[in-house]
């Protein structure tokens, strides 16, 4: 976890050029540390990801 003073629309912005993606109000997730992405019979998805 890291503390910063952006907002993090700014970051947002920021981080998409290294292809990371906000999948929650407070969380951002690499694209490419995705295996897998699957749907749930919530609507919501559930992501595996690489360990490397």
């Amino acid at each position: 976890m890291f503390l910063i003073k952006e907002k993090l629309f700014e970051l947002e912005e920021r981080l998409e050029a290294y292809d990371y993606v906000r999948i929650s109000k407070i969380d951002f997730m690499d694209i490419d540390s995705i295996a897998t992405l699957s749907p749930k019979t919530s609507g919501r998805f559930e992501a595996s990801l690489i360990n490397e």
